[in-house]
């Protein structure tokens, strides 16, 4: 229980800083940030302060009036902290798919390790037909 209570705290407060670097992007200080999108700047310092959660109201109202995009306000989770994700050989054979082509089956595919943030998704794949 503690530590997803730490591990919400530290989400919130990389949230509370990327929403800073937002408003630091737009050039709007706090209390302009408060002002346009009519809340308190006490909630705008906690949002930033990683006190408060930042609201999906809030951000809907602030990509209606500026030119940022939803994803912006989402900080991704990382899914490998420590830089590496081992997947054992069992792990990918249950994730064992047969694509068929004309009726017959034409490549096995598996799943191989990956991680949620990587740029590419790796796969294994078994010729079933030879051509």
């Amino acid at each position: 229980m503690q530590l997803e209570n730490f591990s919400l705290n530290m989400e919130m407060i990389k949230s509370g800083k990327n929403f800073l670097g937002i408003l630091n992007d737009i050039k709007r200080r706090p209390e302009d940030a408060a002002k346009e999108l009519q809340i308190s700047l006490d909630e705008i310092n906690s949002i930033i302060n990683g006190k408060k959660s930042l609201t999906s109201e809030i951000v809907n109202k602030a990509i209606e009036i500026w030119p940022v995009n939803a994803r912006d306000f989402y900080v991704i989770q990382d899914d490998c902290p420590s830089g590496i994700k081992i997947m054992r050989s069992e792990e990918s054979k249950k994730s064992s798919r047969i694509m068929n082509r004309a009726g017959n089956p034409y490549y096995e595919y598996r799943d191989t390790v990956m991680s949620t943030v990587a740029p590419f998704r790796p796969e294994w794949i078994l010729d079933l037909c030879i051509v």
